[in-house]
């Protein structure tokens, strides 16, 4: 049997939408403060991102928006993804750990635990 793997992909250079504003609804988006912030992220590839940020020109609401595969959580949804298939492929929430440590990434059992159950979660819902 053969198991096809798509982990999600960080693209720092690829932003979403601005979309929609959640106190107004209002959808023109202009740029707003810096050019860009930093934004310090745990991923195998890359190190940080740069968040821009946008404020509704009908209310002022402002709001940040990340590269593809980028939230405001810390970790990236690739390794978010990795961690939770590791989980799956048999090792423990501690193995799964020891091993993103050794590969140069981090993060607590309690993190790959949370991880599991989001998952859990979203294919529950699916």
């Amino acid at each position: 049997m053969r198991i096809g793997v798509r982990l999600p992909k960080v693209e720092p250079g690829a932003y979403r939408k601005a979309g929609v504003c959640p106190k107004c609804g209002g959808k023109a988006f202009r740029r707003y403060g810096k050019k860009g912030e930093r934004k310090v992220i745990r991923d195998l590839r890359y190190e940080e991102v740069e968040s821009q940020r946008y404020q509704c020109k009908q209310c002022g609401y402002r709001k940040r928006v990340y590269p593809v595969g980028v939230s405001r959580a810390q970790q990236s949804a690739r390794l978010k993804g990795m961690s939770v298939l590791l989980y799956i492929l048999g090792p423990s929430y501690g193995g799964v750990s020891d091993f993103l440590g050794a590969v140069g990434v981090c993060t607590s059992k309690m993190t790959v635990y949370n991880n599991v159950q989001e998952a859990g979660e979203m294919a529950r819902k699916k």
